[in-house]
C-alpha cells in the first residue's frame, strides 16, 4: 500500500515536470497528436481511480458513473492523461476536507447530419469555485485565481492552458459553469468519437 502510494506521487510530480515541457512545445508549435486505439472509458476510470488515496486522506467522497460501460475510438493516451490529471488535481486541491468530486462520462451516438458521436466527460466538485470575473481567464497562460489563506496554491498557471490546448488538439472543446465561489466548480468536456487515428493525426 504504502509503495503504491509512493509511486503515484512519484507519478504526479513527473506529470508536473512533463507539464513545463509541453508549455514548452505549445510555445514553438511542435506539439502533435499521437492517437491510437483503445477503450477510452476504462481509460478515463483507471486514471480517475489513481485519485483514491488523494480523497481518503482528505477525506472527500469520490464518485465515478458512465452510461456507456466500454467505447473503442482513437485519442491521444498521453495527453488524455494529462488533461484528467490536470482537472482531477484541481479539483482535489482546491476541495476542502468532506467535500465532493465526481467524474461523469456520457455518450452521444452520431445522429442525422452528425457523422460521429460524442463523448462528454465531466469533472465536478464542491470545492472554493471561481469568482465570475475570472471564468473567462482560466484557460490563459500563467493566469491565478486567488485563493483562502488556508489554502496553498502551488500550481504553476500553466495546467488549465496546456488542458484547453491537448483537448483542441483531439477537435474537442472545455467549459466550465457553476464555478461561483465557495459553491464548486464543473469542467465539461466534449470529444468527438474517432474511428480513424488519420482524422486526428493530420
Amino acid at each position: 500500500m504504502q509503495l503504491n502510494l509512493v509511486q503515484r506521487n512519484a507519478k504526479r510530480l513527473l506529470a508536473l515536470v512533463n507539464q513545463l515541457l509541453d508549455f514548452r512545445k505549445i510555445q514553438v508549435q511542435e506539439m502533435r497528436l499521437h492517437p491510437s486505439f483503445g477503450d477510452i472509458i476504462a481509460f478515463v476510470k483507471d486514471i480517475s481511480y489513481s485519485f483514491l488515496d488523494i480523497a481518503e486522506k482528505k477525506n472527500i467522497r469520490f464518485s465515478f458513473d458512465t452510461d456507456i460501460e466500454h467505447l473503442e475510438m482513437y485519442f491521444d493516451r498521453n495527453k488524455m492523461e494529462k488533461i484528467m490529471f490536470n482537472l482531477l488535481s484541481n479539483a482535489f486541491k482546491y476541495t476542502r476536507d468532506s467535500g465532493s468530486v465526481s467524474v461523469r462520462l456520457s455518450y452521444k451516438p452520431a445522429d442525422g447530419d452528425e457523422k460521429q458521436g460524442t463523448v462528454s466527460i465531466e469533472i465536478a466538485d464542491t470545492g472554493i469555485g471561481i469568482a465570475a470575473q475570472d471564468q473567462e481567464k482560466i484557460f490563459e497562460r500563467f493566469f491565478q485565481t486567488d485563493v483562502p489563506d488556508s489554502m496553498v496554491n502551488q500550481g504553476t498557471g500553466i495546467g488549465l492552458a496546456i488542458t484547453k490546448e491537448f483537448v483542441k488538439l483531439h477537435e474537442g472543446v472545455i467549459t466550465v459553469k457553476n464555478a461561483t465561489p465557495n459553491t464548486g466548480t464543473t469542467f465539461t468536456l466534449l470529444i468527438p468519437e474517432k474511428k480513424h487515428g488519420n482524422l486526428l493525426a493530420e
